[in-house]
């Protein structure tokens, strides 16, 4: 799907309600999706922003990574435009059998996707079921860069886990660089943070935790990366993981959002 108006274009693919793409007008896409990713039905997508929910990261081996919306294909109605110009998208998913093997709770949840100034995305999520259920829920998002160059702000002072190294706990001290692989949990963050590699994107998101993720050189052990692709993203991602994690309540609906501006 195609949203398009006087301040860029968006693409969007209804399988995880995944933006694949976010050009503003007059500029380039700041987002990266692997040359090497893989297109098939039912196949993660390595680029854009997945959506990672109902858990983040390999929690159960015998689940998918990142939990299962990514993986299948979401209902939505024609993009509306609205009174100031903006076009926004709604996707929908609902459960299955399918999903009710991985995640025993009936469930709504939306993917709002709305181009206007910015790029502005919402999730919702409702338990229809009747018992309160874990939840997580986090954009994945790759942004495009020169990894060379690129420092993120906005993280100055904050606690983190070190994936990389056991979770080792640390203290972001200034501006964070990239200087080797990383995976970095940080539970709790400012709303806002910035991405610099002589561009600037700035990131905005309700939602509590980040995690900046690159695969360095290890980019050549993963399929859907390859040999060096590490060089042209960096993944900023905002959610609600780890720690800060909810519990969806029966009746009551949980909502995040995120914009993203250039």
């Amino acid at each position: 799907m195609i949203l398009e108006n006087a301040w860029g274009r968006v693409e969007v693919r209804p399988q995880g309600a995944q933006v694949l793409s976010y050009v503003p007008a007059g500029g380039r896409d700041l987002l990266w999706v692997s040359p090497a990713a893989q297109w098939g039905p039912g196949q993660p997508l390595r680029g854009g922003i997945p959506l990672c929910s109902p858990w983040f990261g390999p929690k159960y081996p015998d689940k998918p990574l990142h939990g299962f919306v990514r993986q299948l294909p979401w209902l939505s109605d024609e993009p509306q435009t609205l009174t100031d110009g903006s076009v926004r998208a709604t996707f929908r998913l609902e459960d299955t059998p399918e999903t009710m093997a991985w995640w025993p709770t009936p469930f709504r949840f939306e993917h709002e996707v709305t181009l206007g100034r910015h790029l502005t995305l919402v999730f919702r999520a409702w338990n229809r079921g009747t018992e309160t259920m874990p939840f997580e829920v986090a954009w994945h998002t790759y942004f495009a860069v020169d990894l060379s160059r690129v420092r993120v702000e906005g993280l100055d002072g904050e606690a983190y886990l070190d994936k990389n190294d056991q979770r080792r706990p640390g203290r972001q001290a200034g501006d964070l660089i990239v200087d080797r692989p990383l995976d970095l949990l940080f539970p709790r963050v400012s709303s806002d943070q910035t991405i610099d590699d002589g561009r600037r994107i700035r990131v905005a998101s309700t939602a509590p935790g980040a995690v900046v993720w690159n695969a360095g050189e290890k980019d050549k052990t993963v399929p859907d990366l390859g040999e060096g692709a590490h060089l042209r993203y960096l993944c900023v991602e905002r959610g609600t993981v780890d720690s800060s994690a909810v519990v969806l309540v029966p009746g009551v609906p949980y909502e995040v959002s995120m914009t993203i501006q250039a």
